[in-house]
């Protein structure tokens, strides 16, 4: 994702057990907009806590 077009997402959804650079520096980002970020398996499902 083009991080100048993360202000526009309500919420940020990372998928996957692992974080690679290009999706940790999205994650920094949004964590600095302010955004709600979910985190789900590969299977789909929501990792809560």
């Amino acid at each position: 994702m083009n991080l100048e077009l993360l202000w526009l997402c309500g919420e940020v959804w990372v998928f996957g057990e692992k974080i690679t650079e290009g999706m940790a520096a999205e994650i920094a980002h949004a964590e600095r907009l302010r955004k709600n970020i979910r985190y789900f398996t590969t299977k789909c499902e929501e990792v809560l806590g």
